[in-house]
């Protein structure tokens, strides 16, 4: 007997609510899912060049569920992707390069760019008993390996265990494409 009165109580009060014109409150869930994906390729050519290109990939994916009055869930999905990618690397030559002749080195080198000019400098130093005629010649290479530019520069009268900085700059419209370099050192 309270049994079917418990019950016919529930109905009432059920009854009673949905006549009443209450609904529950929506519940909004966001659920964010983040894949990152990472590749890189090392490509390694002549002149002792290698080209290392990465690129990383993240997608972020956020969806939204609110139930409706019918309470079938309502789905919206936006994604994003972002892309990057490296700029190559070139590997030249050892801080110290000596000439053929081993009257002259380079104590140490390096590559400074704008939009459209390049300059490698060097320190050439004079390791012999004389002084020397220098010929600092610079081979600029893109990122395949392949030479799209030749600097050079002339020093007269080194004089032994002197030193001194040589660069001259290279302008055109491959000077963006240049990412390496080969240096080469002669004397007279």
């Amino acid at each position: 007997m309270f049994k079917k009165k418990g019950i016919a109580v529930a109905l009432v009060i059920i009854v009673v609510f949905v006549l009443s014109g209450c609904t529950p409150e929506p519940v909004t869930t966001t659920v964010t899912k983040t894949n990152v994906v990472t590749t890189s390729q090392t490509i390694t050519v002549t002149n002792n060049v290698t080209q290392t290109t990465s690129v990383t990939e993240t997608v972020t994916e956020t969806t939204t569920v609110t139930p409706s009055t019918t309470t079938t869930p309502v789905t919206t999905t936006s994604s994003t992707t972002t892309t990057t990618e490296s700029s190559a690397t070139i590997v030249t030559q050892p801080d110290e390069i000596l000439s053929e002749d081993g009257k002259v080195k380079t104590l140490r080198h390096w590559m400074e760019s704008t939009n459209y000019t390049v300059t490698v400098f060097a320190i050439v130093k004079n390791v012999s008993d004389a002084p020397v005629n220098v010929l600092y010649k610079v081979d600029l290479l893109d990122s395949y390996g392949e030479i799209i530019g030749t600097t050079e520069e002339y020093i007269e009268d080194l004089q032994p265990g002197k030193a001194k900085q040589m660069g001259r700059v290279f302008e055109g419209k491959y000077s963006n494409s240049i990412v390496g370099y080969f240096i080469y050192l002669s004397t007279e």
